[in-house]
């Protein structure tokens, strides 16, 4: 057994491995919630036929001496010790480093079925034989999985090697068909050169026995071999017990015990709670902790401070998914809402039709506005343009209105996947969950979700143009909470006495029947408190040929930033109404003359077509320009504004059927939030969420770039250093 990456020909195409920057870019927060996603994801799709549920057990393992394992790394520190490697990795790894690893297995599952031989794509009809091993092991962007299972994209597997620091991984499986043990391993690196030669950036650790094909591995079978595996990684899984179990060597720094608790959580909490996952997680001599129906509430509590705003959100959460579950449909409570007309796209701009009859609609409003849950059965028509699909479908909805003044919680599942990339409710305290099971609308969503199942879009590749009403219905689903709360939180005509409370309030004094006496009949004039006097910052003064800004002298403390408004003074009328472009334009001030001491210019944007140039007296002493970008306190307080402006212009301003979708800037954002930005042919011409997904996508830029820059901890820097200089 070894590792060994093919030699490329001059028949080759040379390519590096770029799909495992996939997952960096894509609404996750860290490696260890791509890992925990994908992982999971496919444990649950491989469930044994009657099992009631799967087992995944996580341990992190080490740091040992490497080199008592050094047998198993045969010839891969060879390749790994290559100029295009080290760069790729950005450093090597040493048999003389400890050696730490994560061993990851799951249990009541069929393990890799299939022929391991098999190299080219096997028969897929109804009926045939799986063959998980081939899709597994010996492919990259493809998948064996159809409608009713999670993954689509066949990418879900580079999370084992993309989570490694050497790239690498194992796989152990036992099949539940004949109880045979294998074992295989995979690397992907980068093209390099070794021995006088060129290899491809993906290879292989296993048996190398056909002289015709040296580089087409075969797994491991020995049982000698496999159990030495297994002691040496600390496999806990018998020969007789059907599953797969992952080795990742030398994993990412963020996949730690509290880490890898906090993601199962946070993305599998719904088939935790219902019964269909149970994950448990240890530390060598350290903690271990069994997440399942019965503990989780405990779990989340013990593993950060209870009273925490985070902890009671995802507390929230979990018991609003228990009442959920536990809500009977024949419920008074429950609503099975209407289908929109035959031959038309679901929309929600008349919802209340939605309801059989008033008496069910008054008595959802009446249910939500008394702090109740109320659950909806949302029908929609799913149809293929192919013909291959034409079925009734439905989805879920469950919508509660609360006191708490936290930001609202909007979940959406997918056969229990939680699509964490996207939310779309504002108002505080509302809770909803938006859930989907195993129907024709499930496979249709499954179809819209992006690689790393973290949203639905009307763009991809295996949803654009398969659907009839295709982006309606997406919208229909994704917008059915938003719209749903806007109309149960309408009430019934009359005067509503709670419309403003949360704006304006007043003691109340006698009912609104108590009339009000008049002048000079007894009442008393109220004693009003002193205002406080205006603060001021800054005095703007005449010169010659211009004004100067400076500090007022009453001024008591330096403000965050300044906005200026300027215009030429006209004879009548308001002279910011009559300025123009060509009078002059602070942000091409190449007729204008700007003396900046104590600020630095932070955006130029354009008010009611009057120029407004917005100073920040908090940064740092002026500097030559080209070094003043590149400061920590500029990137994290100009760019992601700017980012975010010149976006949304260019997606939503008024020439923005100008723009190509390969324009410089729509690009760069495709480089930050890993995926094109919304096309408006996606849509239907009265689709109003367009603008909604361009919001989302150029938040997602933003996020990237500031993920990217570190911009969150040199604005904290940035921060303390005004506080200190300021006070």
């Amino acid at each position: 057994m070894e590792w060994r990456f093919k030699a490329l020909t001059r028949n080759d195409t040379l390519q590096n491995a770029s799909h495992l920057e996939f997952f960096h870019n894509e609404a996750l927060n860290s490696s260890v919630d791509a890992l925990v996603r994908e992982d999971i994801q496919n444990r649950l799709d491989a469930r044994g036929h009657n099992e009631p549920f799967v087992e995944v057990r996580y341990k992190l393992c080490g740091p040992t001496p490497a080199h008592f394992r050094s047998s198993w790394f045969e010839c891969l520190p060879d390749h790994l010790s290559t100029p295009q490697v080290k760069e790729e990795l950005g450093y090597k790894p040493s048999i003389e480093h400890p050696l730490s690893w994560l061993v990851i297995e799951d249990f009541r599952t069929t393990g890799l079925e299939g022929d391991p031989t098999t190299f080219q794509d096997p028969e897929q009809q109804h009926g045939a034989p799986r063959n998980d091993f081939f899709w597994f092991v010996r492919n990259v962007g493809r998948s064996g999985k159809k409608g009713g299972e999670r993954g689509r994209w066949g990418l879900g597997k580079i999370v084992y090697p993309a989570t490694s620091k050497i790239r690498s991984f194992f796989a152990y499986t036992v099949r539940k068909s004949d109880r045979c043990g294998l074992l295989v391993g995979r690397s992907v690196l980068a093209v390099h050169h070794l021995n006088d030669k060129q290899h491809d950036s993906e290879g292989y650790f296993g048996r190398f026995d056909d002289p015709e094909h040296e580089f087409f591995a075969t797994p491991e079978f020995s049982h000698a071999e496999l159990q030495r595996f297994k002691d040496d990684f600390s496999i806990t899984r018998q020969p007789t017990e059907p599953g797969l179990s992952i080795v990742i060597p030398w994993p990412d720094d963020d996949i730690t015990f509290k880490g890898l608790v906090s993601s199962v959580i946070d993305h599998w909490f719904w088939v935790i709670i219902d019964g269909r996952l149970q994950v448990s997680i240890s530390q060598d001599g350290g903690p271990s902790v069994t997440i399942s129906a019965e503990t989780i509430e405990t779990i989340v509590r013990n593993l950060n401070d209870a009273d925490t705003l985070e902890t009671q959100q995802v507390l929230r959460k979990i018991q609003f998914g228990r009442a959920a579950l536990a809500m009977d449909l024949r419920s008074p409570d429950f609503h099975h809402l209407l289908g929109s007309p035959t031959g038309s796209a679901p929309k929600w701009d008349r919802a209340e039709e939605r309801f059989p009859n008033a008496e069910d609609l008054a008595r959802a409003r009446e249910t939500f506005h008394a702090r109740r849950m109320v659950g909806f059965d949302v029908p929609v028509r799913v149809k293929r343009l192919d013909g291959s699909v034409d079925e009734s479908a439905s989805f879920e909805v469950y919508i509660q209105k609360t006191d708490q003044p936290s930001s609202p919680v909007e979940v959406f599942l997918r056969e229990g996947l939680c699509i964490s990339g996207q939310n779309f409710l504002r108002e505080s305290g509302i809770m909803a969950i938006v859930k989907t099971e195993d129907d024709a609308l499930g496979s249709m969503l499954g179809d819209a979700e992006n690689p790393a199942h973290t949203r639905w879009e009307r763009s991809g590749r295996h949803f654009k143009g398969k659907y009839e009403y295709g982006p309606s219905i997406l919208g229909y689903v994704q917008r059915s909470a938003i719209h749903l709360c806007s109309m149960l939180s309408r009430r019934p005509e009359g005067l509503d006495q709670d419309l403003l409370q949360n704006l304006f309030f007043v003691a109340e004094v006698g009912d609104l029947n108590t009339p009000i006496p008049r002048r000079g009949q007894g009442r008393i004039k109220p004693i009003l408190p002193p205002l406080p006097p205006r603060e001021v910052f800054v005095e703007c003064k005449k010169i010659e040929n211009g004004f100067r800004l400076k500090p007022h002298p009453r001024a008591a403390r330096k403000p965050a930033f300044i906005q200026v408004r300027a215009a030429y003074e006209v004879i009548r009328g308001n002279p910011f109404k009559f300025h123009h472009p060509a009078d002059f334009d602070f942000s091409r001030p190449r007729n204008i003359n700007l003396h900046l001491s104590g600020m630095s210019v932070v955006s130029v944007r354009l008010e009611d077509n009057t120029p407004v140039l917005q100073l920040n007296s908090a940064i740092r002493e002026p500097r030559d320009i080209t070094a003043m970008a590149k400061e920590p306190d500029f990137i994290s307080l100009v760019y992601p504004a700017t980012i975010r402006r010149i976006l949304d212009h260019l997606l939503l301003g008024p020439e923005h059927d100008n723009v190509e979708l390969d324009h410089d800037w729509l690009r760069f954002g495709l480089s930050l939030a890993g995926r094109s930005a919304p096309n408006r042919d996606d849509y239907e011409n009265d689709d109003d969420g367009f603008g909604d997904d361009v919001g989302i996508w150029i938040q997602e830029v933003v996020q990237g770039f500031c993920a990217r820059q570190a911009a969150v901890e040199s604005y904290v820097r940035f921060r303390k250093e005004a506080e200190q200089n300021y006070g």
